[in-house]
């Protein structure tokens, strides 16, 4: 099945909706046409069709509609500010002190040497695999690898809701490393859609490397939500790319995804992989909002490159103990700078070669905005996000020296103070692995395959609001909200929506079939930037003077 949303990146024009795709668009349609003359439906169609970001004079209050809270506003942001000064700014000043003796007795206790950068397994370069199975002829247009944890099940989920049955053909399956939870999951999703109850289970783990083959050798995509990546991902990748499998996966770890791109940039050329890292709230909505901003700037000129990006998040969420693992285990196994490449390998063109353009990342730990009309602080996702632009930058040219900021939005100096309380509170639990355990145990943090609550990530939420800049003064504005808790819900949302961009619209892709190492921007662009508009995403855009 092929779908077609490319939309111009000029102003929204008809698209060919996807009602084939989205089962619960088929049964909307037809509780209206049983309620609405001819003439109403043909209204409706044709707004149905419009396919893209709206342009506006004036952006809608999506909080106030929806009735949405961050976790800074109103009275529970006058809550965390007297939590902050009356017990964890107190807790800080007598746990700091201990951190940082700890720190120091465990330097001395290796001799002072410094921790030694851990290689990543399997990184070596792969030739195409001689029995690949033609793409048309595979079984599977997608296989959610993970499905058995939290974000995994999540990604399942959707797909069961979504694209079983319903006039749907896709054909996709699960995969993990027991089958007897798999079997749980399916029975799971069956409770959701009884065509679930068909899906097929596939045994794969990526210390058995026979099994990742014959299970990326079988599909089109593979979707996956296992991590740490450094950890578990880079056998998968290497695989996909020997076979010629398209790949997606959530992860925000940047010096990963360096080292994938110098290892396996030139045989996923050959195989026509399209590996794309990034593809969930790291870091989707900061990605796209860039393209869409140097999109609307080269519209009005199209001489004009992109000088500069300013983004402010208004958020709530909550975070899996598989986050705070992934987190945990890069601080204690810092990466290796590649000794091979003379650059960074963010800076990699398509064809292997060093591009000329630059990123500046600027941090902006607290202050406020004339601009936003807005406190903020320091955001955590901000260097990761500068990553993913600065590879997107390389691959699809925005200008030559690029600033990119990125700050939380916050709703007055009370918060701010909050959150910067809060900020530090956070540094001291990373910093030392006696206060995680300790909030293990009572409870206080996640453990692996724990996340937030089906109440907590309805309240979730996100809006980014973006500023961009041209190199000849010409500037946008775009505003991008999720309804859900981007972290989680919204996150296997996109990760699906990215990997059926491959399954089902790859014609459509901006690649044109190119292989290669990419980013959600650089690989699936408008295609999915329609897709997540037309599953619940909504974008407003604006160009200013």
């Amino acid at each position: 099945m092929e779908t077609n949303c490319t939309v111009s990146h000029q102003t929204p024009v008809p698209s060919e909706a996807l009602t084939s795709d989205l089962g619960f668009y088929l049964e909307a349609r037809a509780r209206r046409a049983q309620s609405k003359t001819i003439e109403q439906e043909e209204e409706e169609e044709e707004e149905d069709n419009m396919v893209g970001v709206k342009e506006v004079e004036k952006f809608t209050a999506f909080k106030a509609r929806d009735g949405k809270k961050a976790a800074f506003d109103g009275v529970q942001g006058l809550l965390k500010l007297a939590s902050g000064l009356l017990v964890q700014l107190p807790f800080a000043a007598v746990l700091t002190p201990l951190v940082v003796v700890s720190l120091v007795a465990n330097k001395l206790a290796s001799g002072g040497k410094k921790q030694s950068a851990a290689e990543t397994p399997l990184a070596e370069p792969v030739e195409p695999a001689k029995d690949r199975t033609k793409r048309e002829e595979r079984k599977y247009d997608l296989v959610v690898f993970g499905a058995t944890g939290f974000t995994g099940g999540l990604a399942a989920e959707y797909l069961a809701k979504q694209y079983s049955g319903n006039g749907s053909d896709l054909k996709w399956a699960i995969a993990g490393r027991k089958i007897k939870s798999l079997e749980k999951v399916r029975e799971r999703l069956a409770k959701l859609n009884p065509e679930a109850a068909k899906l097929d289970l596939i045994i794969a783990d990526t210390s058995d490397e026979q099994s990742v083959q014959r299970m990326v050798n079988s599909t089109r995509v593979v979707a996956s939500t296992v991590g740490p990546f450094v950890k578990y991902g880079t056998p998968l990748v290497r695989a996909c790319v020997a076979y010629g499998t398209d790949y997606c996966d959530i992860t925000g770890e940047a010096d990963w995804v360096k080292v994938l791109i110098e290892a396996y940039s030139k045989t996923a050329r050959e195989t026509g992989a399209h590996i794309v890292n990034f593809c969930g709230h790291d870091c989707i909505p900061w990605d796209l909002m860039t393209l869409e901003l140097a999109n609307n700037i080269r519209a009005a000129n199209p001489d004009e490159d992109l000088e500069s990006i300013e983004m402010y998040n208004d958020i709530f969420g909550s975070f899996s103990g598989g986050t705070l693992a992934t987190i945990v285990h890069h601080l204690s196994n810092p990466m290796k700078p590649s000794k091979n490449l003379t650059f960074n390998a963010l800076d990699m063109r398509a064809d292997g070669t060093r591009t000329e353009t630059r990123v500046r990342g600027d941090l902006m730990p607290v202050g406020y905005s004339s601009a936003h009309k807005s406190y903020y602080g320091f955001s955590f996702m901000s260097m990761v996000n500068r990553d993913c632009v600065r590879r997107s930058n390389a691959l699809l040219q925005y200008g030559k020296q690029l600033r990119y900021k990125e700050q939380q939005e916050l709703p007055g100096l009370g918060a701010t103070v909050a959150f910067g309380i809060e900020g530090i509170m956070i540094v001291l639990l990373l910093g030392s692995g006696a206060l995680r355990g300790a909030f293990l145990a009572l409870g206080l943090l996640p453990k692996p395959g724990q996340g937030p609550s089906v109440q907590e990530q309805e309240d979730g939420f996100l809006i980014v609001t973006g500023y961009g800049k041209g190199t000849k003064g010409t500037k946008a504005v775009g505003k991008m909200y999720f309804s859900k808790d981007p972290g989680y819900r919204d996150t296997a949302r996109m990760l699906m929506e990215s990997a059926l961009c491959m399954a089902l619209s790859r014609t459509e892709l901006p690649t044109k079939g190119q292989g290669g190492m990419y980013t959600p921007a650089a690989a699936l662009g408008t295609v999915l930037r329609d897709r997540l508009i037309r599953s619940g995403t909504e974008f407003e855009v604006k160009l200013t003077k």
